[in-house]
């Protein structure tokens, strides 16, 4: 017994040693710190009281300030685009973006590179980077030695002591053989080149203060398996394996991560973590990744109470699944963000932080199952309604909602015209189309030809501008006759052009009349009887057969001494009716649609349908529009699926909307989902039709094209 005894305390003393060791041990294990050495510690303290001091007690200040820059930025880019518009678009840059508007509108911006520092916004706004330093200029991408790195090498700027300004060459591949470990007091400015960080390590701010990351383009990133590396200038130690982040910011502040390109990262795009505050990522493109953003290191470290961190003006595209951010403890703004995909969820979180959502336009999926863009962990709805989560002035298309929670965040007294609004995107807005799946051309087309029959404007203007064409031609007493006709004069019984002198109404009513510049309709569909020829030209009209004297008879026409002569003036001269015989007519031009007079009124709809077919050379397509019996939205349905417009993963593919790679059926078959096999060979969704036709009671073959369905 006494024995056992002795063997549980011992167990027990042993345990409880181990799980303080294995305590103490965990952060250093996660922030990739193999050896805790002295100075690391001096570093942590040091960086610890930088943090506090950055904490802004009253977050809402900040978010005030911004929304206040943004809203003047808007304002300023207003007053450019009608400027832009008067002096037909040359003029300033038309940004309203507050950052881009304060370094990208500025001519010199190459020359004089430090202005970026003072464009920071929001809780990141005090990160000036390398400002006051020299420049030094990457040169050589490789990436060799880890603890003494070569100079003109990207880790070597990277750790050098004090203020420095990082820029590059030229455009550059650079892959890193272990994650690179940035100094306080840096700036990375990747403007003016195309430089990528890819297939090897990431970049990592430990205990560091005052950087700037600006303009890389961050794809693949592995984890690597650590060894000894240099952190800054005068250390360098033992570092365990890092996670694979594109950006990893650990117990650092004042961090600005701007205009970054990221993607398919093994771990995270973007981790703020152990006490990180004062952080903004801004302008950054995020695509085809899962867990994009993580803010907070662990439910059960309270440090990050202080993280304060400013997620604005960045898309979330393609291939994205979730943590658009993930946030634990800490203050985050989420504003003016486009949010085009997500999988599971957008904006989530966990141990109470507070959100705050303004003016972002979120796009939902199709999968009614991820609507919503909130989503919350390891709390019961008791517990979680009490967080502070709000949304303000933001967009939801497609189906998106916010949940919402907790009391409204207390704001500085900033008007409502202040507020972020949502930024037009990808799917239609002031300055960008949305996808056109069926030209306007077949949807002002008749019915009969395949179209909607919606009524074009130009061809409405052009009719209306025939009728004046049919008033002149009928109404020689009328008033508006004779006042051009006072006006423009009169030669063969019409009103003269009258050249540079007629107005832009008059010459376009003369284009038409006359058939000029491929304006020929009104003479297809308009003639009139000769009667004694008084009004009528005896060259150029086609009072003879279809075509007018001029053209059949050139040579005789480039003889003529007066080639506006009437018929009647003509006929005086000795053409007879017998000489007009002769020349091929019966003496009277044979109407095809209209004769001069009161027999038959000018239809302005009728003509407009004219118009509307001039150069149609479509195939006919059934008229599902005009069944009644079938609802608008199903005929609608049908039209686009007969013409192959219908959002299939195929045509998207084809508009560059998903990758290639994404073109297979929803119902998980295996073949590419196109309207074709949707509607007829898919083993799930193809049964529908035998599935009706056992409903109905009806027989028939099974249809081999789309078509078939509507014979």
């Amino acid at each position: 017994m006494g024995m056992g005894k002795i063997m549980v305390q011992s167990s027990t003393k042993g345990l409880f040693i181990f799980l303080v060791t294995f305590a103490i041990t965990i952060p250093c294990l996660e922030a990739g710190i193999g050896e805790f050495d002295d100075f690391l510690k001096a570093e942590e303290e040091e960086a610890h009281k930088i943090a506090l001091d950055s904490y802004i007690p009253v977050p809402e200040e900040v978010v005030h300030d911004l929304n206040v820059d943004v809203h003047l930025a808007m304002e300023e880019a207003n007053d450019t685009r009608r400027e832009l518009k008067e002096n037909h678009n040359e003029g300033p840059c038309e940004s309203s973006n507050p950052i881009d508007n304060c370094w990208r509108c500025k001519a010199d911006w190459a020359e004089n590179r430090y202005r970026l520092s003072k464009c920071g916004k929001g809780f990141g706004r005090k990160a000036v980077g390398g400002l006051g330093g020299p420049i030094y200029v990457v040169t050589d991408e490789s990436d060799g030695d880890m603890v003494n790195p070569k100079p003109g090498t990207l880790r070597y700027g990277a750790v050098q002591k004090g203020p420095l300004w990082i820029t590059f060459q030229r455009s550059m591949i650079i892959r890193l053989n272990q994650e690179l470990m940035v100094s306080s007091n840096k700036t990375i400015d990747g403007r003016g080149v195309n430089v990528q960080i890819r297939d090897g390590g990431g970049i990592t701010m430990q205990f560091v203060n005052n950087v700037i990351i600006h303009g890389l383009h961050i794809t693949n990133i592995k984890a690597k398996p650590g060894g000894m590396i240099r952190d800054s200038f005068d250390h360098y130690g033992l570092r365990t394996r890092s996670d694979g982040d594109a950006i990893s910011i650990y117990g650092s502040s004042n961090i600005w991560i701007d205009h970054l390109s990221l993607s398919q990262c093994e771990d995270g795009l973007v981790d703020v973590i152990f006490g990180s505050t004062g952080v903004t990522i801004s302008n950054c493109h995020m695509t085809k990744h899962n867990d994009v953003m993580l803010f907070g290191a662990s439910d059960k470290f309270e440090g990050d109470r202080i993280m304060q961190i400013t997620v604005a003006f960045n898309h979330f595209g393609q291939g994205l699944i979730q943590r658009m951010p993930r946030c634990r403890w800490g203050f985050v703004h989420v504003l003016n963000n486009d949010y085009t995909h997500w999988i599971m969820y957008a904006i989530g979180g966990s141990s109470g932080p507070t959100i705050l959502s303004q003016g972002n336009r979120f796009i939902a999926p199709d999968n009614d199952a991820a609507k919503e863009i909130t989503h919350r962990d390891y709390a019961t709805p008791e517990v979680w309604k009490n967080w502070q989560w709000s949304s303000e002035m933001d967009l939801f298309m497609n189906g998106a909602k916010f949940v919402t929670s907790g009391a409204p965040i207390n704001r500085a007294p900033y008007k409502k015209g202040f507020m972020m609004k949502p930024r037009d995107g990808t799917n239609g807005g002031e300055d960008h189309r949305k996808i056109s799946w069926i030209s306007w051309k077949t949807i002002c087309s008749r019915k009969e030809y395949g179209g909607l029959g919606v009524r074009q404007l130009s061809e409405f203007n052009l009719a209306l501008l025939g009728k004046w064409c049919w008033r002149l031609l009928r109404d020689r007493e009328g008033l508006w006759y004779r006042v051009l006709a006072a006006r423009y004069g009169v030669e063969g019984g019409r009103v003269k052009e009258g050249g540079r002198r007629g107005s832009a109404w008059w010459r376009e009513i003369v284009r038409i009349r006359e058939g000029a510049d491929g304006v020929g309709w009104c003479r297809e569909i308009v003639s009139k009887k000769v009667g004694d020829g008084s009004d009528t030209l005896f060259w150029t009209d086609p009072w003879l057969g279809d075509s007018p004297l001029c053209v059949r008879f050139g040579r005789l026409f480039d003889l003529a001494e007066n080639k506006s002569a009437s018929v009647a003036e003509m006929s005086l001269l000795g053409w007879g009716l017998e000489d007009r015989r002769g020349l091929g007519g019966d003496g009277c031009g044979r109407g095809k649609m209209r004769c001069w007079g009161s027999v038959k009124p000018y239809y302005i709809l009728s003509l407009c349908r004219h118009i509307s077919q001039i150069g149609w050379s479509g195939c006919q397509i059934p008229s599902l529009v005009t069944l009644f019996v079938v609802p608008l939205k199903v005929s609608i349905l049908a039209w686009r699926l007969l013409r192959d417009r219908l959002p299939t993963k195929t045509n998207l593919v084809t508009r560059g909307i998903i990758p290639a790679d994404a073109c297979f059926c929803v119902s998980g078959c295996g073949d590419v989902e196109s309207a074709h096999h949707l509607f007829l060979t898919c083993n799930v969704f193809g049964y529908l039709w035998s599935m009706v036709r056992a409903w109905i009671g009806s027989m028939a073959v099974d249809a081999n094209s789309l078509p078939d369905h509507f014979v």
